[in-house]
């Protein structure tokens, strides 16, 4: 096998290679843009129902952040009661 020959079958195998990789790259970041898609819609959900959840003691429901294992969730993610803070 010539030098020329040689060259040009490994040239052949990396560019095979190289869009095996490619190929894989850009499904790999469809499904991480749908990842990030659905955990924002699960985030939006969240919040809405620790707003509703935070504004349960005003509707006569008292105690319930107290005893709540969300809170840390609960205030980085709701959008009613973070300006009596």
């Amino acid at each position: 096998m010539r030098l020329e020959e040689m060259q040009a079958a490994l040239d052949s195998e990396a560019r095979k290679k190289a869009a095996k990789l490619e190929k894989d790259n850009r499904h790999l970041t469809v499904a991480i843009r749908k990842k990030q898609e659905r955990i924002d819609r699960l985030e939006n959900s969240l919040r809405a129902m620790f707003n509703r959840c935070h504004d349960l003691p005003a509707m006569g429901t008292p105690g319930m952040c107290f005893f709540c294992g969300l809170r840390r969730e609960c205030d980085r993610l709701r959008s009613v009661g973070k300006e009596e803070k």
